[in-house]
């Protein structure tokens, strides 16, 4: 997997470290899990500050190394892509190694997370420039969440994002560039984006960091639901509906008539829900909607649904039949 030579410069990097550095390594049923483990046993091997902390996940997801708070490695650091990796366990270990001009980067107006993945390969001249590039930058602004993707080694990733080459950088699966690029039109695309048209990940991340509040004023400040807000509450992850149902319930105390927004979309997606998320759908129902709900909630309490789901209409109807 590492040559002798690269085996040496990780030990040369491990006796420059001050403190442990912590990194999480998260196996899944995916083929590739047991490749990740070998490697990070090598790594500790060669590293003794670095201290691996794994957790299992179910599914065929791609495992994948973290270090830092946002930033995620779909990849075996290896040939081109050891040096950055080193560079940001040393930067890690301390910031003032970070790349001169990184710092700057916290005066990026970043509203909502900026999702970025970068496809990769060990034997990529340029991939390199861009992993140093945006691991410092990440480093610094834990609002961009990077992803750093080894094409070769998980090709169905590379495929659903029609990779033809790398680097790659993609943000919010909607701008793409190809190639070494100039971190000030990356930066500009970050922030002339259009909230309104960020993706379910984006807003997820800012529920999970505790946002939800933000989420609601940005909706208030452009006088509209996004797109993806709806996606958020009848989410499968209770942790992530409940952040989205809290901002939900700021739209109907701050701005009811945003809020009312909500309600076409939710019975659009209500049926084909398990129970509990049809609950928490009617739960917002009852509190951003209006009196026009009520024949179809009724509908729900004489048609063939469960108990607690039942219960969740009688509350939406008695919610509803209280407002003027």
């Amino acid at each position: 997997m590492l040559t002798t030579q690269e085996k040496q410069f990780l030990v040369k990097t491990g006796s420059q470290l001050k403190h442990d550095i912590a990194v999480r390594l998260s196996v899944t049923d995916n083929e590739t899990s047991g490749d990740f483990q070998k490697y990070c046993d090598v790594l500790t091997e060669l590293i003794p500050k670095i201290r691996i902390n794994k957790e299992k996940n179910t599914g065929n997801l791609a495992p994948v190394i973290e270090v830092g708070p946002s930033i995620l490695i779909h990849a075996l650091p290896q040939g081109t892509e050891l040096s950055p990796f080193t560079e940001l366990l040393l930067a890690v270990d301390d910031h003032s190694r970070i790349s001169e001009g990184a710092p700057h980067e916290k005066n990026i107006p970043v509203e909502a997370p900026a999702m970025l993945k970068l496809y990769v390969s060990p034997r990529c001249p340029f991939c390199p420039i861009m992993m140093k590039q945006l691991f410092s930058r990440a480093l610094v602004q834990p609002s961009l969440n990077l992803k750093v993707i080894d094409a070769a080694l998980f090709p169905g990733l590379a495929a659903d994002d029609a990779i033809q080459s790398v680097p790659t950088l993609i943000l919010d699966n909607s701008f793409r560039w190809t190639g070494v690029v100039d971190m000030n039109e990356v930066r500009n695309a970050i922030r002339l984006r259009d909230p309104a048209k960020l993706g379910v990940d984006s807003l997820k991340s800012m529920i999970v960091n505790g946002d939800a509040f933000q989420l609601a004023d940005m909706m208030i400040r452009a006088e509209k639901i996004f797109v993806s807000f709806v996606d958020l509450l009848v989410h499968e992850e209770f942790s992530t509906r409940l952040g989205a149902m809290a901002a939900a319930e700021e739209l109907v105390e701050q701005r009811p008539d945003i809020a009312r927004q909500l309600v076409d979309p939710l019975l659009n997606r209500f049926e084909d829900r398990i129970d509990q998320i049809k609950g928490d759908v009617l739960y917002i129902i009852g509190q951003a909607g209006d009196r026009r709900i009520i024949p179809f909630l009724n509908r729900i309490l004489s048609g063939p649904y469960s108990v607690e789901v039942k219960e969740a209409a009688q509350e939406a109807v008695e919610n509803l039949s209280a407002k003027t």
